[in-house]
C-alpha cells in the first residue's frame, strides 16, 4: 500500500531521513513489526499527556472519520486506510460527524431545488 504524505508530514520526514525507506525503527535500528510498533506507541503515550486508551488502530478509525467528514468517497477512504471490503469503511465512518454531514446534505438539496 502506498499513501501520499501531506506536505507538512513529508517535510518532517525529509528533514529526519530524506532517503530512508524506514523511519520508525526498533532500538537496534531495524524495521519495526506491527506488534513492535503497537507496543512502542503505547509507551510513547505513557510518556506524554496523550490519553492512555489510544492505539494505532484508533488512529486508523479517526482518519477514516476525518476523511469522511472531508467528503472523501468510501473508495478513497478504503485505499488510504487499507480497508477492504468497503463495508469495513462504512463501519468506521458511521460515527463521522453526523451534524456536519446533515448540514452538507441539506445545502446540496437546497442548491438543487428552491422551495
Amino acid at each position: 500500500m502506498e499513501i501520499p504524505a501531506q506536505e507538512r508530514l513529508q517535510a518532517s520526514l525529509d528533514a529526519i531521513a530524506p532517503h530512508a525507506e524506514t523511519f520508525i525503527c526498533t532500538g537496534k535500528g531495524k524495521r519495526s513489526s506491527s506488534n513492535g510498533f503497537y507496543n512502542q506507541f503505547v509507551k510513547w503515550c505513557e510518556r506524554t499527556s496523550i490519553p492512555k486508551d489510544l492505539s494505532p488502530h484508533g488512529l486508523k478509525k479517526t482518519i477514516a472519520m476525518r476523511l469522511a467528514e472531508a467528503g472523501c468517497t468510501p473508495h478513497q477512504i478504503g485505499v488510504i486506510t487499507g480497508h477492504e471490503p468497503l463495508k469495513e469503511v462504512d463501519r468506521y465512518t458511521r460515527a463521522a460527524n453526523k451534524t456536519h454531514l446533515a448540514d452538507e446534505g441539506m445545502q446540496a438539496l437546497s442548491k438543487k431545488r428552491s422551495f
